[in-house]
């Protein structure tokens, strides 16, 4: 099922959103995330590419779980800066790798987690795939990143800042 897709490399500062309580500050948790399950032995970190991004993507995932409008309450979250430098990366944005895709590309863009898209990260994952890139369903213009941790050698993502968010940025 895995189209053939030309992985490749890709560098820059992203940002993370996290519950001041998450163990960990780059891995997701929970158990419905666009491109994997809940696993423990593969950790996925999910990143925006500006401050609002992962803001919009935070309080659009929060708003749907509820079924209501949802904002992040100041004091409650931290922001995380993460710069990335990966090797085998697959941009699902550039035309090529859309119509390679075929009709995951429609899903992809779409705002729920189907399991297409879930598979997609798994055979990603096994071809040695570090991350995905594709625009953010929450705040357009945005991109996000996927980042499947256990691929990723050490010292190619780290955090550069991290600072509890006081208030909502605007």
């Amino acid at each position: 099922m895995l189209p053939d897709l030309e992985a490749k490399p890709f560098a820059g500062t992203f940002y993370r959103l996290t519950h001041l309580r998450a163990p960990d500050a780059l891995v997701a948790t929970g158990t419905d995330h666009r491109f994997d399950h809940d696993d423990e032995e593969n950790p996925t970190s999910y990143l925006g590419d500006s401050i609002q991004t992962v803001l919009r993507e935070i309080e659009g995932g929060l708003s749907t779980q509820v079924g209501f409008s949802v904002q992040i309450r100041p004091g409650t979250y931290r922001l995380i800066s993460v710069r990335v430098d990966l090797t085998r990366v697959w941009d699902l944005r550039t035309p090529a790798v859309q119509a390679a895709l075929g009709p995951l590309a429609e899903l992809v863009s779409a705002s729920g987690h189907p399991e297409e898209l879930k598979m997609l990260g798994r055979e990603a994952r096994r071809a040695g795939i570090q991350g995905m890139l594709w625009a953010s369903t929450k705040h357009p213009g945005g991109g996000c990143l996927v980042v499947f941790l256990e691929n990723v050698p050490e010292g190619s993502i780290s955090i550069t800042d991290t600072q509890t968010l006081y208030e909502r940025p605007e």
